[in-house]
């Protein structure tokens, strides 16, 4: 605020331009691998600078926006990718609905965002045409069943009342994940929320209740969800690569002395690497190793001077030069025992580390996630 100044004209763009820039300059001193995500726009707005509630529409301002950025004459990005939360509302339509003669940009209107961050951007340093898009913010209400309602607030209050069943909250994510992963800029989709929140004022488009229970919907959402990201939920006319990472397997301590942890991954295009080892119960990384890779890679952790006890492997990934590329893999919990002591060391040994504060335990998940893959034996 203010979204408008004399005569109707656009400030938040303005403002939110000069923001970004410094936002993107600040990050990439830190790190050019910082991914910045700029935008989370609303699906829609008035565009009215009389209104009692201003709002400006996707449309308008990614105009403004641009218009913003070429004013300054600025010769680098201030983002690396596009944010926009596209919900449909009312819930009754479905992801494939589109808004071809108005301001809204639902995930349907994909043709329109790109123009307009092309129209917006053209012949400038910041990526418009080919500018990797996030839908970070996409739900779908569900009816609360009977036996659920005392877990809800204001169950009758207007918010609570745009719902749908669970089966066509199922049916709705899949296609909206199908639609996202043949749209060739679009990096991902992120579901609001992953559970309801118990005030129904608010959001309740989880595929958990508010206590923490599973929907109905939960297991036909995450199989879409893993299909979309494998690049088989359904057939594209234009190909896109979902993944540059590709086979990832994550070995089982060896039982000699001193112990090793070895990952083995490949990257089609040169990437950067970091890999973990974690506490499986706090989280606490305990050894990681980093780096460059292109093609089949074999990289080791040493684990000589962990104690005995359960962990888990975390790699993660993105193209090189590329942010907002990165993938992640997680590995099941091992456990490590304690191997035969190895000869005392001819140097004295160094000061001991200062202890580290303790972390609290996570908890344990209801059931095996199916993104976890397992370990395998030891590389010989």
């Amino acid at each position: 605020m203010p979204q408008f100044g004399a005569g109707g004209v656009d400030l938040a763009a303005r403002s939110y331009e000069r923001l970004l820039a410094a936002t993107y300059d600040a990050l990439k001193s830190v790190s050019p691998d910082v991914n910045v995500i700029g935008g989370a726009l609303s699906p829609s707005g008035q565009d009215k600078p009389k209104s009692a509630r201003q709002t400006h529409s996707p449309t308008t301002f990614i105009k403004d926006l641009g218009a913003a950025y070429r004013q300054t004459g600025r010769r680098r990005p201030i983002m690396d990718m596009f944010a926009i939360h596209p919900y449909l509302i009312p819930s009754r339509l479905p992801p494939t609905f589109a808004h071809p003669k108005t301001t809204t940009i639902g995930i349907a209107d994909y043709p329109k965002l790109v123009r307009l961050l092309t129209n917006a951007f053209a012949r400038t340093a910041q990526r418009g045409e080919t500018l990797p898009i996030v839908y970070d913010e996409f739900g779908y209400q569900t009816q609360i069943p009977g036996r659920k309602r005392p877990l809800y607030t204001h169950l009758g209050s207007p918010a609570a009342t745009d719902a749908i069943s669970e089966a066509l909250q199922a049916t709705y994510y899949r296609r909206a994940f199908a639609l996202a992963a043949c749209q060739p800029t679009v990096a991902g989709l992120l579901i609001f929320h992953v559970a309801d929140e118990r005030d129904a004022r608010g959001w309740q488009s989880g595929v958990y209740y508010a206590n923490g229970t599973p929907k109905s919907s939960l297991s036909a959402v995450r199989d879409g969800a893993l299909a979309a990201q494998s690049g088989t939920l359904g057939r594209c006319a234009v190909s896109k690569t979902t993944s540059n990472l590709g086979g990832v397997a994550f070995h089982e301590p060896t039982v000699t002395a001193p112990a090793m942890l070895s990952v083995d991954f490949s990257c089609a295009l040169p990437c950067s690497y970091a890999a973990q080892v974690v506490d499986s119960r706090t989280g606490a990384v305990v050894a990681a190793a980093g780096g460059k890779a292109v093609g089949q890679t074999t990289l080791s952790l040493p684990a000589d001077s962990l104690e005995a006890g359960s962990y888990q492997y975390v790699l993660r990934t993105l193209k090189s030069g590329k942010p907002g590329t990165a993938e992640a893999r997680f590995s099941r919990a091992f456990s490590l025992l304690l191997g035969t002591p190895t000869d005392p060391p001819s140097e004295p040994p160094e000061a001991p580390l200062p202890s580290l504060p303790t972390l609290p335990l996570l908890p344990q998940p209801p059931f095996a996630l199916p993104t976890l893959l397992p370990t395998v034996p030891a590389a010989s």
